[in-house]
């Protein structure tokens, strides 16, 4: 018995009440099915968001890039159209990829790899145009052709599908969907009388998940204008390979463009909704409307591209201005191509050797001179493509001077695009106008400029263009006692702080006006349809009958500028304006002048 009741090794446990051994192993499987359970939905939660949540924020992502990519473009796009227009190289970057952010134990999907590049060769050519001076007429003539590409940019995201290519050509940046085109910026090389062509060399290709700096060159530039005409007996033609449909270019690019014979009454969507298709369409010159396209044409070309032929007003002068920008600075030079004369006056006669884009060749070109007496020499032009022409006019005989690209003949001048005829001609109208005062009223928002003619001939003035009005309001800060300024401290004494005027000097740079509206020369009003927007092309303005503005010979006339909205010139306040005329003979000359109170402004 005392055997029986001695307790065994292991079994204590057994003898205790209520099954709390049993207990405790339930509990522990508890806590163990918790776990797993607390892990699943661990789990399901990171699969639903690496499902949906990431996929949902990655195409957000995606979204912000495609825009942000299209505003690299459009900058690219100015990039182009600053160094044709000036010169200069300009740089720009552009987004072409993108990666996503890093997520704790969450999966993305591999960084996305943009492709910006210029696309194959297409032709531009003019055709039937003819040029004012006979020695740019000689080459004009010949209906030249020029090549240039177009750049797009292509991706594909990982999410977002809808993303459009994005395309620049000819000065305009446009967005291609599958089922639609979106126009983004730019206005195409139409512009009232001002044809723009800045031609693009390939050799772009920026493929890459980082940012790709992309830097523009010039190869011809900056663009010079020539005036050129279309004639009365034929149609003129600019002539683009184009990869935006005919509605694009109809309906969006060119449609404030188009004449208004051409569109009247007619729904326009195409070149075939136009109302002049023949070939020989001619707008009322008597109804300007500062609209000369009058008509198109588009069409597929062997190489499966597309060529777009805008067609002119005939009868009419425009001012063509072309250039060639590269992506790299190995592009080589433009070729010297024909011979004009740019002489100032009488006693100094010069000649200017000029590319196929009508710009100089700003290298050291070798020519021929035939002299009056029939002598020949030869020389060299500077580094900016002029040379300077000794006694090149027998002043007895009154016989012109023949120049010519060294190894053409200068005999044969007029049949010769290489050649130039040199008569030395008057001062360009530009170096007789002289500015004596300028005036403004800023109660009636108009500048008075008074002009000088100081040369024997009247001069008409073609066009105006306002390059910028800008307004400043200048504000003072007055310091006390007590002040407390972060340069100085508390201020105790003024004698303790001393403070430079441009320390206490406040100017604010303010939108001033952006357009001149109208003008006024001695009492007659001149306008145009549109007005001359700040920093756009030059505009004809004329009176009701059609007239050019005229400065009289050997006298003053005050041109009164109408501004299209108000400035101010009281106090310290200032007006930064400069406004550029066209003079008929085609010189130019830029006033630019800061206007303050005693200028005209009110008290």
């Amino acid at each position: 018995m005392a055997d029986d009741a001695r307790e065994r090794p292991g079994d204590w446990g057994d003898e205790r009440p209520d099954g709390v051994a049993g207990r405790l192993d339930d509990r522990a499987v508890s806590e163990v099915i918790g776990s797993i359970l607390v892990f699943g939905l661990l789990v399901s939660l990171l699969a639903i968001v690496q499902t949906q949540a990431v996929p949902n924020a990655n195409a957000e992502i995606e979204v912000k890039h495609s825009q942000s990519v299209q505003g690299d473009i459009a900058d690219l796009q100015s990039a182009v159209s600053r160094t044709g227009t000036f010169g200069g190289t300009e740089s720009v970057t552009v987004e072409t990829g993108m990666t996503y952010p890093s997520r704790l134990v969450l999966f993305n999907p591999p960084a996305v790899q943009g492709t910006l590049a210029s696309g194959g060769a297409g032709n531009v050519s003019l055709e039937n145009f003819s040029a004012e001076r006979a020695d740019t007429d000689s080459y004009i003539g010949t209906n030249p052709n020029f090549t240039t590409h177009a750049v797009s940019y292509r991706v594909d995201y990982n999410r977002y599908t809808d993303q459009p290519e994005t395309r620049y050509e000819y000065g305009v940046v446009a967005n291609q969907y599958d089922d639609a085109t979106r126009i983004e910026s730019g206005g195409g090389p139409v512009s009232g009388r001002f044809i723009t062509l800045t031609m693009l060399r390939g050799g772009l290709q920026e493929s890459q998940v980082r940012p790709a700096s992309v830097t523009t060159y010039p190869v011809s530039a900056p663009a010079q204008r020539v005036t050129v005409e279309s004639p009365d007996d034929r149609p003129a033609n600019l002539t683009i390979a184009t990869g935006l449909s005919d509605e694009v270019w109809v309906s969006k690019i060119l449609r404030d463009q188009l004449d208004t014979n051409a569109t009247a009454g007619t729904n326009v969507t195409d070149c075939g909704s136009l109302n002049s298709g023949s070939t020989n369409a001619v707008a009322d010159p008597v109804e300007d409307d500062g609209r000369f396209v009058v008509d198109c044409s588009y069409r597929t070309v062997a190489n499966g591209s597309n060529e777009l032929t805008i067609r002119f007003e005939q009868n009419q002068s425009y001012r063509l201005g072309m250039s060639k920008v590269a992506f790299s600075a190995a592009a080589e030079p433009t070729d010297a191509t024909y011979v004009t004369d740019v002489s100032p006056s009488a006693d100094e006669l010069v000649v200017e050797v000029r590319d196929r884009f009508n710009n100089p060749v700003e290298r050291r070109v070798d020519l021929t001179v035939e002299r009056a007496d029939g002598s020949t020499e030869e020389i060299t032009t500077d580094p900016r493509g002029r040379a300077q022409i000794q006694d090149a006019v027998d002043p007895q005989l009154d016989r012109p001077a023949n120049v010519s690209l060294r190894g053409s003949s200068p005999s044969d001048c007029i049949a010769n695009v290489t050649c130039a005829v040199v008569e030395p001609p008057g001062l360009p109208a530009a170096s007789n106008i002289r500015v004596t005062n300028v005036s403004a009223d800023d109660s009636e928002n108009t500048v008075t400029f008074t002009f000088e003619n100081q040369g024997s001939r009247d001069t008409n003035m073609s066009e105006v263009q306002l390059g910028f009005a800008t307004q400043r309001n200048e504000r003072t800060l007055t310091v006390t006692v007590g002040d407390t300024l972060e340069s100085c401290g508390e201020i105790t004494d003024p004698t303790t702080c001393s403070l430079d005027q441009e320390d206490v000097t406040t100017s604010f740079v303010t939108d001033g006006p952006d357009a001149i509206s109208n003008f006024t020369v001695d009492g007659t009003t001149y306008s145009s349809g549109i007005g001359a927007v700040e920093n756009r092309d030059p505009v004809a303005f004329t009176d009701g009958s059609g007239n050019l503005a005229t400065l009289p010979r050997s006298s003053t006339a005050d041109v009164t500028y109408a501004l299209d909205d108000s400035f101010t010139l009281a106090g310290k306040d200032s007006v930064d304006l400069s406004v550029t005329v066209y003079y008929e003979d085609g010189s130019v000359a830029t006033y630019s002048r800061t206007l303050f109170q005693e200028d005209g402004g009110s008290g």
